[in-house]
């Protein structure tokens, strides 16, 4: 027999787990997205869009579009501009993972890969969850906070 105190627990994980499954999804439906635009539209306009995110349509909770040339350097950021040049080979988690020798690692079309990030919404270390999306010309990459 279940207690109530089990069964809130029990309810608790399968939220958290649902929220995980959602922000996947979201992850991976706007990685998708801005890989059909790309396409569509080509890099300029596209990238354009994402950056200024006018119609809402390239972002949803803490998840934005990145895009990397295929040597890992940012080229287009949906957030911060300013981050465009970097090289994420130089991008080391604080538990020493090089977030480009995992990046490099992936093969061409779509997977998740994670790594820890401070999360700007609590400034705390968090597991980061980020569909990307490999190709010849791009990288687009999706992450969201686990």
């Amino acid at each position: 027999m279940k207690t109530l105190a089990s069964l809130g627990a029990t309810i608790s994980v399968a939220l958290l787990a649902t929220a995980a499954q959602a922000d996947r999804f979201v992850a991976q439906s706007l990685a998708e997205k801005a890989r059909a635009a790309f396409d569509a539209g080509g890099f300029e306009a596209t990238c354009d869009a994402i950056r200024q995110n006018a119609d809402g349509a390239w972002r949803e909770g803490d998840s934005h579009v990145r895009v990397l040339s295929p040597e890992r350097v940012i080229i287009c950021d949906g957030v911060n501009t300013a981050l465009e040049g970097f090289d994420v080979d130089n991008l080391v988690d604080p538990e020493g993972t090089n977030v480009g020798a995992v990046i490099a690692a992936l093969p061409e079309g779509g997977s998740f890969a994670e790594w820890q990030m401070e999360n700007p919404n609590t400034n705390e270390i968090d597991t980061q969850i980020t569909y990307i999306i490999k190709s010849d010309d791009l990288i687009i990459g999706v992450g969201a906070f686990e």
